[in-house]
């Protein structure tokens, strides 16, 4: 069912493997949204030609274009990043390409028509209701993936000749730290050893103090029978207090973490969501490669 309507392509079955139904998911949800965005890019096509126009309607006109094919070049390099099938994948790939020809071509456009390197489009993304973040241009992933082995292979370069320059410099001695000399030393840990001690001595004497004071007390008016339910009272109100106190503290955090001023609590490797976007992803890649392989396999 993923593969109807979409001329050109076939589909590799595999079988087997962890995750398998996560992936045939996974394959559901980009098949639909690269079903979506040609749907969007076919609308584009009607809307691109240009018309009759004078400069600021143009503007305008070019501008709402822009901005619609960086929401389509977002979503294109979406699928092609997570489909495993390499037909599809050569058909995204010269669509992806192909919109980011025209939104360099519409961009230098406009460019022209305003004058200015730095072009404002704040004004159609309050009439579109977008947030500025629309207009962030990610680094497609493949510039990377398919440039992997060179970029290694420019890494371990580099890496060896720091460390030849390194091996060539003189070694320099360090000169010697001025400091405490070993008497000076021992004296002030002695003197800080017995402050400590001190205060330690002197909070154990307060203590016991305090605790016969409390039992002469206790002898002096009689130790009154308790009362079950008072006691009961007194457990509900320090356990209502304790729990009280522990909600404030979580809300307090949340609050901090929310307005950014304390880091978010870390949590669990198997349940951090960015980690595990990250397996998801390096198992797809797998599958990629196996996928091409097979396909370039059967055409031989």
């Amino acid at each position: 069912a993923g593969d109807q309507g979409v001329p050109g392509t076939r589909r590799l079955v595999k079988t087997g493997g962890e995750g398998e139904e996560r992936d045939d998911m996974a394959n559901v949800t980009y098949d639909v949204l690269w079903r979506e965005t040609m749907r969007d890019l076919l609308d584009m096509l009607e809307l691109d030609p240009p018309q009759d126009q004078d400069e600021e309607e143009a503007f305008q006109h070019f501008s709402y274009l822009y901005i619609k094919y960086v929401q389509i070049f977002k979503n294109l390099e979406d699928c092609y990043d997570q489909h495993v099938h390499p037909q599809k994948r050569i058909d995204i790939k010269e669509v992806l390409e192909a919109v980011m020809g025209r939104m360099l071509e519409i961009k230098e456009y406009l460019v022209q028509l305003s004058g200015l390197k730095f072009i404002s489009f704040d004004d159609i993304l309050v009439d579109l209701k977008l947030i500025p973040e629309t207009l962030e241009l990610p680094v497609p992933r493949y510039f990377v993936d398919e440039r992997k082995k060179d970029l290694d292979m420019r890494e371990k370069l580099v890496a060896t000749l720091i460390a030849a320059r390194d091996a060539d410099k003189e070694v320099e001695p360090e000169p010697p730290e001025a400091g405490f000399s070993l008497e000076d030393a021992i004296r002030i840990i002695q003197v800080n050893e017995r402050g400590r001690q001190g205060k330690q001595r002197a909070k154990f004497m307060k203590e016991i103090v305090r605790q016969e004071e409390l039992e002469r007390k206790l002898r002096e008016i009689g130790q009154p029978e308790t009362d079950p339910d008072q006691a009961a009272v007194v457990i509900q109100k320090l356990f209502r207090g304790f729990k009280t106190l522990k909600q404030a503290r979580l809300m307090r955090e949340e609050e901090l973490v929310f307005i950014g001023m304390k880091e978010p609590e870390q949590k669990p490797r198997e349940l951090d969501p960015v980690s595990r976007q990250g397996g998801i992803r390096n198992r797809r890649e797998i599958n990629q490669a196996q996928n091409k392989d097979e396909d370039e396999g059967a055409l031989v």
